[in-house]
């Protein structure tokens, strides 16, 4: 029984271990109901996109939006709510922020190129669900991926495009830059996860 009971273990442990690399695709449903309520943040004409909502205890929701369609167009954007310290007794308590900054597109890319590769090696792993964590959504072309407070790769990923988030707010584009690294390491990293041909 005890050797039962430590096998069933190790077991949980090794394929938990192996999920957290990984986002979850989104299943048709749950992009319905997304689409319903948080629309308006996903934007058609980014190359790849970043949205965080976080739990009603913790900051407001932002985005990172990355643009690399051409040389001309080779941007970051950062949309955000802030609070409206000047909000009067009929006006809004909240509003919408955005700031951008012009890169090259070869920066641009390395960003796209990640999210690209952590959306398209995401896969179905066990509902986590609680309410004092950040959900992030990863959009790809037309496939969409999720995490709640993420561990492993999925938190390198939230943890490297919040400092470009950062960078952008701040208009420094050598801190972005100084992400590339980082960004190229796990891009590699998330590469291994696709499966191999047979």
């Amino acid at each position: 029984m005890k050797r039962c009971i430590f096998f069933v273990t190790i077991i949980c442990i090794a394929f938990s271990t192996k999920a957290q690399k990984r986002l979850q695709p989104m299943s048709l449903i749950t992009e319905q109901s997304w689409e319903k309520y948080y629309k308006g943040w996903r934007r058609e004409d980014a190359t790849q996109q970043m949205i965080k909502f976080p739990s009603l205890m913790a900051a407001l929701p932002s985005a990172l939006y990355i643009y690399c369609n051409s040389e001309n167009d080779a941007r970051l954007v950062v949309r955000q709510i802030v609070l409206n310290k000047e909000a009067g007794p009929n006006v809004k308590k909240t509003k919408a922020d955005s700031t951008e900054i012009k890169t090259d597109r070869a920066t641009a890319l390395a960003f796209s190129d990640l999210i690209e590769h952590a959306v398209m090696t995401s896969m179905y792993i066990g509902e986590r669900i609680g309410f004092d964590g950040t959900r992030s959504f990863f959009c790809s072309s037309y496939h969409i991926a999720t995490t709640w407070s993420p561990v492993g790769n999925s938190k390198k990923l939230t943890d490297i495009l919040e400092k470009a988030m950062v960078a952008v707010r701040n208009h420094n584009e050598d801190e972005l830059k100084d992400l590339l690294p980082e960004v190229q390491s796990l891009t590699e990293d998330f590469k291994k996860l696709y499966p191999e041909d047979e």
